[in-house]
């Protein structure tokens, strides 16, 4: 039996990699059968409607399925506010921002390690960074175990991709592991041709060998070209910008707010005239220096979790131990009282 002392910082690396795949692995084979499944023609309404009651899912995908089981527009009106908000269950979370984006703390009444199961176990409806995040939060929970990391996240656990509670214990590191959070970008005029479908980029978790599997992705991965046919067949879709309906006017209006009309249709015209390849997107790529961003965990930090006695681990105590974990705290605390959000991050300076 390992002690705690016999741990070492390159054991506890390699944990949060393997746990880090695994979780994110489980995820997206899940995902996948589940689209899969809802292809299926003889689905009926019923199975489908079952398909929908678990599982983590893009937002497009979701209302596209969600739209075939109710087969009422009035009724999937209510509905398609999802795609800016995203859904976890009430159960667990409660909306953090008001604003048109996902945002979720947890309940007081919650423990942090469940609330993550719960959002794993679905229905959830989130973007690919968020799935990501859920995938790290597992690894940690599952690596320091789950009472120290309920001690930690204790009011704190945050689910958003400007300001997640993992945040203050990733950073950016020079070159790709196992384990590590790999963002990749697809080419810029994306957003203009698909101003709310789901692929501008795709974050993902490296697998190793040259694989990185994420929300969209086969359980195994798909190599670094592999993803960049991705984003080329997704960027060569036809132009719908209210994706046959699953949008409105209104949302698509609110993603197109700092452009005039006259820019729009300009920029629209141009991109539509191009068919992407593979080879124009690496050059895309090179171009606009579009780099992966790559984060990871800070082993000392996880390491050092792990040495300290449980009864010394809160929420409260810890932040003194991590500046950015006590400036998330104290500006979660502000937006709790009613701050402004941006506001809040800006006096924390996080």
């Amino acid at each position: 039996m390992t002690t705690v002392s016999a741990i070492t910082t390159n054991s506890i690396a390699a944990a949060l990699a393997d746990e880090s795949v695994a979780t994110m692995q489980k995820i997206a084979k899940d995902s996948a059968a589940r689209v899969a499944a809802c292809a299926n023609p003889a689905l009926t309404s019923v199975e489908r409607a079952k398909l929908l009651q678990g599982g983590v899912w893009y937002a497009t995908d979701y209302l596209e399925q969600k739209r075939l089981v109710l087969d009422d527009e009035g009724k999937f009106g209510r509905f398609r506010s999802i795609l800016f908000t995203g859904y976890l269950s009430s159960t667990s979370f409660t909306k953090l921002r008001a604003d048109k984006v996902a945002s979720w703390v947890v309940k007081p009444d919650v423990l942090p390690s469940a609330a993550i199961d719960a959002a794993i176990q679905g229905p959830t409806v989130i973007d690919c960074g968020m799935a990501c995040a859920l995938a790290k939060h597992a690894a940690l929970r599952n690596v320091i175990g789950a009472e120290k990391y309920n001690a930690i996240f204790k009011d704190r656990l945050v689910l958003d991709n400007d300001f997640d509670a993992l945040n203050p214990f990733l950073e950016p590191i020079p070159q790709i592991c196992r384990g590590a959070l790999v963002g990749h970008r697809n080419t810029p005029p994306y957003r203009t041709k698909h101003p709310l479908r789901d692929y501008a980029n795709l974050n993902t978790v490296a697998v190793g060998d040259g694989k990185f599997v994420g929300l969209g992705t086969p359980a195994e991965g798909y190599t670094e070209r592999q993803t960049q046919q991705m984003f080329v067949d997704e960027f060569n879709r036809p132009y719908d910008p209210l994706m046959g309906g699953l949008a409105t006017q209104a949302q698509l209006d609110y993603q197109l707010q700092d452009n005039t009309p006259k820019e729009i249709a300009r920029k629209v015209e141009m991109v539509c005239q191009v068919t992407l390849s593979v080879e124009g997107l690496q050059e895309q790529i090179r171009k606009y220096n579009l780099t992966p961003a790559i984060h990871d965990f800070q082993p000392d930090l996880i390491h050092r979790i792990v040495q300290i006695p449980q009864d010394q681990v809160s929420a409260t105590q810890w932040e003194k131990v991590i500046p950015r974990f006590q400036r998330f705290g104290q500006a979660l605390d502000a937006i709790l009282k009613g701050k402004a959000f941006v506001k809040a991050l800006a006096d924390q300076k996080f």
